[in-house]
């Protein structure tokens, strides 16, 4: 018999923080006697330090993990977990190795999920993200001020996918899930908003307004396969999760509605590419690493999302412009911290103007042949 609940666990050269978050739902299980309904399952995906030892501590009879004999990367590790652990169990949840579970929310998962089997196919929660020293720095798609179903669709796919990107915190039904379709895009870094987004297309999926994940935020990445350096990383990451929204637009066939309800999302991921210090960098850096995009990419940007693109672009200018002009008449008025918190505004404001033909130069280079 499945076991209603199987926490996956994605790891890779996270040791300390490994045991910890096995540590956070172990604790739970056995406090609540729920080993007959929740599972821990992680997959080690050849990680080169002390890993799979660690993972020999573990024996109790609701424990299970894997070493992965070669590095499979991210999205391929955790696709061959979530179709491994739906043999065992209704649902998945994800935390990554460096996150947590939250103290004494198994028992109300449980029962959530009880209260709304076997229709639920997908669920997503408000990621509560801290840093390392324990402190509050966000709260990320908390789309709504209480609990609600969305119906499957593909507007709901495009106004709503991007709240996969974090991953823990997901619910899946695995047997919902599309995994020949996930082989697709295993390059891609935002896997988990195509496969979300899939999901709210044809199933459906259900918004619960519950903090149920310790996210850490502003710690090591191991983003190393993504790019030759930081610059290079932040472009592609910004060009993956475009081809997110163009992979399941195609998927859809409904591309300028799809696109039309995508903007927000879209505009977005705009203004925090042009905000970044990355773009800060040495110019030469910079347009290296779009050439080096342009020239190696295996998918490309096609007319509609590049068109978006500038579209959302263009209106973050004019929004920039327009605060900038604003700030600057301010200062010139004010006086003492007023005057001072204004000036800044001009600078930031222009920091994200002088980065502006980066981003245009991105994204027309991306769509070349």
């Amino acid at each position: 018999m499945k076991k209603l609940l199987m926490v996956c666990i994605p790891t890779y050269k996270r040791e300390k923080s490994l045991r910890r978050c096995i540590e956070s739902v172990a604790a739970q299980i056995e406090n609540a006697s729920l080993s007959g309904h929740v599972g821990i399952y992680v997959a080690n995906d050849a990680s080169p330090d002390n890993t799979a030892n660690l993972l020999r501590d573990y024996l109790q009879r609701y424990f299970a993990a894997v070493t992965r004999e070669r590095n499979l990367g991210m999205s391929a590790n955790i696709r061959c977990m979530l179709e491994e652990a739906s043999r065992t169990s209704e649902y998945q949840l994800i935390i990554t190795d460096d996150d947590s579970l939250q103290p004494g929310v198994l028992v109300e998962l449980v029962e959530f999920l009880r209260m709304h089997r076997p229709s639920l196919p997908a669920a997503w929660t408000p990621r509560y993200s801290y840093t390392e020293q324990g402190g509050l720095h966000c709260v990320v798609c908390d789309s709504f001020p209480d609990s609600v179903a969305i119906e499957p669709s593909s507007a709901n796919a495009a106004r709503y996918m991007d709240n996969g990107f974090v991953l823990s915190g997901l619910i899946l039904r695995g047997e919902a899930i599309d995994f020949e379709f996930w082989k697709e895009f295993d390059d891609n870094a935002y896997f988990p908003v195509i496969v979300f987004g899939d999901l709210l297309r044809g199933k459906g999926a259900y918004f619960w307004k519950k903090n149920i994940v310790h996210h850490t935020v502003l710690n090591v990445c191991h983003w190393e396969s993504w790019g030759k350096n930081d610059v290079a990383i932040e472009l592609r990451l910004f060009l993956d999760f475009i081809l997110a929204y163009q992979i399941l637009a195609q998927k859809t066939g409904t591309s300028s509605s799809f696109y039309y309800r995508a903007f927000p999302g879209i505009y977005r991921s705009v203004i925090e590419l042009l905000r970044s210090n990355k773009l800060r960098a040495d110019r030469s850096l910079v347009l290296d690493a779009i050439r080096d995009l342009a020239e190696k990419r295996a998918r490309r940007l096609g007319l509609p999302a590049r068109q978006t693109l500038i579209l959302a672009l263009v209106a973050g200018v004019a929004l920039a412009a327009a605060k900038t002009l604003a700030a600057s008449a301010l200062s010139l008025v004010s006086t003492g911290a007023t005057k001072s918190k204004n000036r800044d505004r001009v600078r930031a404001y222009s920091d994200l103007l002088r980065s502006a033909p980066l981003v245009f130069k991105l994204i027309t280079s991306s769509g070349r042949p």
